[in-house]
């Protein structure tokens, strides 16, 4: 099938996606209580006055088990978090508790916000897989007034939600609308006052003073009800699940029947593409791949950590586009797994690795560890093989997440001071690994899961 065959005018319609956010006190969750059939995710206990189903969530594991328990029932029609900022918190409180460290401050070089970023996105695959079921969501959010600079005017204040700038910007990607809800205001110039009317609105386009979206083709303000809001959404009764509208466009034909996946084939230059669509991060998903990569046995190309999703194996892409749910089950997992061995606090004083014993230090050799990796280029020195060596024999101060710019300045010196030597140790070790090392990918068959 060419891919001009697959050209659509229309797509079939969807569950919403929204964020709602405001000041407090404004009603957020009121209106959210309006939408059909709601399950509360009660995460600040903040809906006790109103009598709605809810479920108190007290940590980020309860609220990924909800999420995974609403894709499997057919009783709530909506799914309200109130709220998203409170929710954030929690995600804050696991990327510390899991490294060790008091607060996201004390990783240093905002890495601690890049992990906060990750667990977002695997909350956005929980989220996108209750949409899937035919569940429409809603996140309730708090506004602030922040600045915020325009390149081509004057900075200004404006409402934003209340939440770090890397979780607002991937929840604003994934949502369909972006609403901010506040209350109509008259300005009296010639008084000077400002006078409040009283009528809740929502502001629904990015301006100057909001920050908003929709893909609903709203009015730029409408009025504060769902009955308003669910005008220019998919009206969720009429929609059937998208999985279960997914199942019957691919089932295959009997000219099919020999086909093993029942999906479209993506090629690795599609991959990424593909793997962003679905609402994966694909970064997590090469490091998985290379993982499985790494475990399996008797491999002709094998993916290492230099390759790029556009390597990966067709047999390994063909798996997971026709899985896909087992696959975010054991990429979800393998994350989890992955960022729980963030290490720990490191010490204060932290030494470099000893000289070893019956050599003299080396002398300064004048290249600084940012400058390393481009030393190693100009001297024609496999990286991969360079780096693997050096976290060998360096007595704990690197680990596979490091890069060659993090080789303490010891190593450097005495590799630089003797570069054929260097050359020949890397050539010895990665010689003795090279049989261990070799694999490639076993995939399952696609009526099971695969252990990962």
């Amino acid at each position: 099938m060419t891919m001009l065959s697959r050209v659509v005018t229309q797509r079939s319609p969807k569950p919403a996606k929204m964020l709602l956010y405001g000041m407090e006190g404004i009603g957020k969750s009121y209106l959210a209580a309006k939408a059909e059939a709601p399950l509360f995710a009660d995460v600040e206990n903040g809906i006790r006055h109103i009598k709605v189903p809810a479920v108190s969530v007290e940590n980020s594991r309860e609220m990924m088990q909800l999420c995974r328990e609403m894709t499997k029932q057919s009783q709530y029609k909506t799914f309200v978090m109130d709220s998203i900022d409170a929710f954030e918190k929690m995600l804050v409180q696991d990327v510390c508790d899991s490294a060790g460290k008091r607060n996201i401050e004390d990783f240093g070089f905002g890495k601690g916000y890049v992990y906060l970023e990750k667990r977002v996105r695997e909350f956005i695959t929980e989220l996108e897989e209750i949409v899937l079921s035919g569940c429409q969501v809603i996140l309730i959010g708090h506004a602030d007034i922040a600045s915020f600079t325009d390149p081509g005017e004057a900075s200004y204040s404006r409402y934003q939600m209340r939440l770090h700038k890397k979780t607002a910007n991937a929840l604003l990607e994934w949502c369909d609308a972006c609403l901010f809800m506040t209350r109509d205001v008259i300005k009296d110039t010639k008084a000077s006052i400002v006078r409040e009317e009283g009528r809740r609105i929502i502001k629904t386009e990015n301006s100057n003073s909001v920050q908003a979206k929709n893909r609903y083709n709203m009015p730029k303000e409408i009025a504060a009800s769902w009955t308003d809001i669910k005008r220019y959404i998919p009206h969720i009764d009429s929609i059937r699940p998208v999985r279960e509208a997914d199942a019957e466009k691919h089932r295959p034909s009997e000219s099919d029947s020999k086909q093993q996946y029942r999906f479209e084939s993506v090629s690795p230059a599609e991959f990424e593409a593909w793997l962003e669509s679905q609402y994966f991060h694909p970064p997590d998903v090469l490091d998985f791949l290379v993982w499985r990569s790494y475990q399996a046995r008797g491999t002709d190309s094998k993916l290492t950590e230099y390759s790029t999703l556009a390597d990966a194996p067709q047999k390994a892409i063909d798996w997971v586009v026709g899985n896909i749910g087992v696959f975010r089950k054991q990429l979800g997992k393998f994350v989890q797994d992955r960022d729980l061995q963030v290490e720990s606090e490191t010490p204060e004083e932290e030494q470099e690795p000893a000289t070893p014993k019956g050599k003299p230090p080396p002398p300064p050799s004048g290249i600084a560890p940012e400058e390393f990796p481009d030393w190693i280029a100009k001297q024609n020195i496999d990286p991969f093989g360079a780096k693997s060596f050096l976290i060998s024999v360096s007595q704990g101060h690197m680990t596979e997440d490091s890069r060659l710019a993090d080789t303490p300045q010891s190593l450097i010196d005495r590799a630089v001071s003797d570069v054929d030597y260097f050359r020949q140790k890397i050539y010895e070790f990665v010689s003795r690994h090279q049989a261990a090392e070799e694999g490639d990918m076993t995939f399952g068959n696609t009526d099971s899961e695969v252990d990962a």
